[in-house]
């Protein structure tokens, strides 16, 4: 839902989302709002605000190319 409502609107009311399957690792806790930009540690691949209840993912740019895969594009009108 949060991604759905932050992506742009077309001239036709028409929305689109890439949905990706994306491979996790092991996670570490990013809080809210930090500067991290990479792992803190060679032990971490990516990043959750909550490991028990992750609600927002992060993945660092050098796992990128290979840590996610596009699958699917929604297009959709709220």
């Amino acid at each position: 839902l949060y991604s759905a409502k932050c992506s742009d609107v077309d001239e036709n009311g028409v929305q689109y989302m890439v949905l990706c399957r994306v491979i996790m690792g092991n996670m570490e806790v990013v809080c809210p709002g930090s500067k991290q930009f990479h792992p803190s540690s060679e032990d971490f691949d990516n990043g959750v605000d909550s490991v028990e209840n992750p609600k927002c993912y992060v993945v660092w740019t050098m796992n990128m190319s290979t840590h996610i895969f596009p699958e699917y594009v929604v297009s959709f009108k709220f």
